[in-house]
């Protein structure tokens, strides 16, 4: 077998039958090869080779259920961001899941699970890089984990040109076990469906059955108990690579010592602001919601709760975002009654005694948000004012009580 080479399983989506089967991978400095089970011995004249695909018409895919594929044929391809998150089951303390970084323009950089795009004769034959991630005793935190880069087929511990990779937390949690008791229920059905029709003889056998069952199920159920390695749902995202433990710089505020201008109740003016409507359509909102969204004068309430900000919006229905003061990222559904579907994430991105600004990601393909708050002299009213791509929407909020 060839030196730095990295194998696994993974699931490939068929080219023309668009089906996901499971396959073992062995990649190498061009190419991905599969086969239908692992082999014994790799070698150049495998004859369980099953095909191989070019690293720059590999594209890694997440779908639900399915965080590690690879997407081939004419599909368009999907650029997944460094900082989505992504859930994974696993096993126990010992295990590890791994992040494989290529180099795409043959300069020693990185990309954080995206393809190819086939542009330049380099792009395949840069060296991999990986990253083990232990997160199956990781605490869910806003502060990020460092997980050391190491070259593909080095010994564990060793870095990469001393590279640092930057992983958060977001939720942690066991994974249901699966029930022993349903084999000795169905047992006690078919003995009261025996006894019932008055088979005695066959409905004693039943319940002989169901009394067995019961005892070995209650025998898994304590040695799962006593069992250590219960398996754990985790949600984490790449936030960064970096150069070290850390970069240095400017400490991220998490709490605000002062009270801003922005905080308190407001309601909208009308009478000098522009109709969300356009901004609603662009976003896929339906009809009826867009024009009902205009027609009510919205509410808006801002406060500072240690070391979040809560914003809450009021017209047909209420919407309350919490976002962290530090700039950290949150996930929520995308809104309703549209064409989007799944969730989208957002956090800020600016707050001063005068400003405070939100930026919103949605799924691929739809764009993004920019909403912005600036205070005026008064200290009575602020503008508003929210773009998406060339649209551009101000709205003037003057203060309550």
């Amino acid at each position: 077998m060839a030196a730095h080479q990295l194998a696994g399983t993974l699931e490939k989506r068929s080219r023309w039958r668009r089906e996901w089967c499971p396959r073992f991978f062995v990649v190498d400095r061009r190419r991905i090869k599969y086969y239908l089970a692992p082999p014994a011995i790799i070698d150049e004249n495998d004859d369980e080779l099953r095909g191989s695909i070019p690293l720059t018409r590999a594209v890694a895919a997440a779908e639900p259920s399915r965080p590690f594929c690879i997407r081939v044929g004419r599909d368009p391809q999907q650029a997944l961001k460094w900082r989505e998150p992504v859930s994974v089951v696993v096993p126990d303390s010992n295990s590890s899941v791994t992040v494989l970084l290529l180099s795409l323009d043959g300069s020693g950089g990185s990309s954080g699970g995206t393809g190819g795009n086939g542009n330049g004769s380099g792009t395949a034959e840069s060296a991999q890089a990986m990253c083990r991630l232990l997160l199956f005793e990781a605490p869910v935190s806003a502060d990020c984990l460092v997980f050391p880069v190491q070259p593909v087929g080095s010994a564990s511990g060793s870095s990469h040109k001393g590279l640092r990779l930057h992983v958060r937390i977001h939720a942690c949690e066991d994974v249901a076990s699966q029930s022993f008791f349903l084999p000795s229920f169905g047992f006690l059905c078919l003995a009261a469906a025996f006894l019932v029709a008055g088979c005695v003889l066959a409905g004693t056998i039943a319940l002989a059955a169901a009394a067995m069952a019961l005892q070995v199920s209650q025998a898994l159920q304590v040695s799962q108990a006593q069992s250590r390695l219960s398996k754990k749902r985790i949600t984490f995202s790449v936030e960064k690579l970096a150069v070290g433990d850390d970069i240095a710089g400017v400490p991220t505020p998490t709490s605000i010592a002062q009270v801003p201008f922005w905080v308190g109740k407001w309601r909208l003016d009308k009478t000098c602001s522009d109709k969300y409507e356009p901004i609603l359509t662009d976003m896929g909102i339906n009809y009826l919601i867009r024009k009902a969204a205009d027609a009510i004068v919205s509410q808006i309430i801002i406060e500072v709760r240690g070391t979040h900000v809560s914003f809450i919006v009021k017209t047909m229905v209420t919407v309350e975002d919490v976002l962290p003061i530090d700039g950290s990222w949150i996930t929520k559904p995308v809104p309703p009654a549209g064409r989007m579907k799944g969730q989208f994430r957002l956090r800020l991105t600016r707050n001063t005694m005068t400003e405070l600004e939100m930026y919103s990601e949605f799924p691929p393909g739809e764009g993004d948000l920019r909403d912005t708050l600036v205070m005026h002299q008064d200290g009575q009213s602020f503008t508003r004012t929210v773009v998406r791509g060339e649209l551009v929407c101000s709205r003037v909020f003057r203060r309550l009580g």
